[in-house]
Formats: C-alpha cells, structure tokens, sequence
C-alpha cells in the first residue's frame, strides 16, 4: 500500500491547469470539497494559471482568503497546458498529485476510484473515456491519431490505453518527473515513457460547462511534433530511407536517358522533367524542415530558459519554494 502523506501535509494534490475558466472554477471548486469532505480526505487545490484574461486568478486568490487549502499560480504568460501541469506538479505536497481540467469535463467523483487504485499498489492511475458527448468530429479523430501515433512511438503504449490529462501520480513518480528538464515536451508522453506501474480507470466525459475550448489546431500540432521528436526517431529514419529511394531512382533514370542517347530516342518532355525537379526541391525541403524542428528543440533545451516564468501567487507563504526558479 502506497504510504499516506506525513503530518500537516496533503494526502493529495488536486492539480488544475485553467485558461480563461472563471465561470467553471466556481462550480469544479464546490463539487471537488463535497467529494473530498465525504471521503475525509487532507487534499489541497492547486490552481495554475496560465495567462487567463477572464479574472480567473482575481477568483482563486480571493477564496485563498477563507480556505486555506487552495494555492494559485498565475503565468506572466500563456505558456500553455503541458508546462502549467509541469508547474503544478513542482508545487505540489501530497502523497500523490491529481490533475485534471478546469471545463468539468473530466468529474471529481471520480477521485476516489483512483485513490483506491493507488492505495492498491498502482503508482499511475489514468483515466479512460468511453464516451465523449458533445465533442466535434474532428477532435475525436485527430485524437485517435495521437493516441496511434503514441503507440507507434512509445513501446508501453503498445496494449495499454495512452494516458490522458485526468490521472493521479504517486509521490515517487512527482518527484522523478521534477527531476526532468525538457523544455519541448508531451508531459503525459513523458510520465508514460518513465515505465511506473500503470492502472486504468474508465469513465464517461461529461459535456464543458462553460465557454469554450482554448485548445486549438496549432497546440494540437505543436504538441504532435513535440512528442514525435521528443521520444522517437521515426522522422529520420523516414528521411534515411527516402534518401536511398531517390539515389535508386536517379540511377534508374540516369541508365533509361543512357538507353535513350544511345537509341537516338525522342527527348522526354521538359514539363516531366521539371515536374522532377520540383519534386525533388520540395522532398529536400521537407527534410531540411524535419531536421530543423530537432535541432530547434536541441537549441531550446541548451538554453536552459526556465519553462514558465511567474507573475503572481496566492495562498502560498513562500512563493519561491518551486525548485525550477530558485
């Protein structure tokens, strides 16, 4: 059984990553005392910021005030939701951390189903949606996507479903994931790729309450590239075998115009073999890309820039107790 929290400290760490989320903190905030007051659990909410411009921060730091389990962390800038979870992790005091959405899409009632799940040994409980009502098409399918290319990439994820953004981490797994330092990177990607024992718990995704989406098509790419350079080298070997294609073909080419000079064949047409050359540009071109989004984050990650930086806190004595910005 997974050791309880010391004395005066947290037995969990409930972790939300908001973005302009003031309408749907309110009602999470309530249903996430409720459940945790009926349990009797020692809990603490530990709320990131992450730039919101909707008076998010004003409403976490105002209920600090009366309750003095709720901690804040406001970005000076919107640094997105992989770096807030990072955030939120390096702040946290419990036996095990718990992280999920501001939206209410992902329910608090769920937590003692993945407390139980950790009291039993399991060091990461993942939550697993069966249904997803209300989501697009689109999402749904670009979602699939991840999660195959996840799979494809990461050799734990070959039977096992890949984890999502609701899940409760063990205290040993917070603190060895702390000990990271990469700046361009898929946190879950990550904590899955670290090889902890793994439990599943399955749910249905309620509907947001509140506004809308902040994830947009650009974070959903940035974040596919991130994984794919961050833990394979599929891109490259891509590039490797594509090279050896295009010298087997050039010298194919080259022995058929040989033929063709020596029969006194007809010239091929100058469009076929401009249609060539414009091909080939463009297929050097994506690779140079490829290559360049590697060295990009090579170069970010020899900066040693810090993840996030901090504008503000509240409800925390000492806002500088987070390692990462000693």
């Amino acid at each position: 059984m997974t050791a309880e929290a010391g004395a005066g400290l947290p037995v969990v760490s409930v972790i939300v990553c908001a973005r302009n989320e003031r309408e749907n903190l309110p009602v999470l905030y309530e249903r996430l005392r409720r459940v945790m007051d009926e349990a009797r659990i020692e809990w603490e909410w530990i709320v990131v910021d992450d730039h919101s411009r909707d008076g998010t921060f004003d409403w976490v730091a105002r209920e600090t005030e009366t309750d003095t389990r709720i901690r804040a962390v406001r970005f000076s800038r919107h640094f997105g939701s992989h770096v807030a979870r990072t955030c939120g992790l390096q702040y946290s005091r419990g036996a095990c951390a718990i992280t999920l959405a501001a939206d209410l899409q992902d329910p608090p009632e769920l937590i003692p189903q993945f407390l139980a799940r950790w009291r039993e040994g399991v060091q990461v409980v993942s939550s697993v949606r069966s249904k997803r009502p209300g989501e697009k098409t689109s999402t749904v399918w670009f979602s699939r996507l991840y999660q195959a290319i996840l799979r494809r990439i990461l050799p734990a994820e070959a039977d096992t479903p890949v984890l999502t953004g609701f899940c409760l981490l063990d205290r040993r797994v917070v603190d060895a994931y702390c000990r990271l330092s990469e700046s361009h990177s898929n946190s879950l990607a990550l904590i899955r790729w670290m090889g902890f024992r793994t439990g599943f718990v399955e749910y249905v995704q309620e509907r947001r309450l509140h506004g809308s989406s902040n994830w947009t098509l650009g974070m959903k790419v940035n974040l596919v590239l991130d994984t794919v350079t961050g833990f394979g080298y599929l891109p490259v070997r891509i590039i490797s075998v594509t090279g050896l294609g295009v010298i087997v073909l050039g010298l194919v080419a080259g022995g058929c115009a040989f033929v063709n000079a020596c029969t006194a064949a007809s010239n091929r047409p100058l469009a076929a073999l401009l249609a060539v050359i414009l091909a080939l540009a463009g297929m050097q071109m994506l690779m140079l890309g490829l290559l360049g989004e590697y060295l990009w984050r090579t170069l970010a990650d020899a900066r040693r820039r810090p993840q996030f930086l901090i504008e503000a806190t509240a409800g925390l004595a000492d806002p500088y107790s987070n390692p990462s910005i000693r």
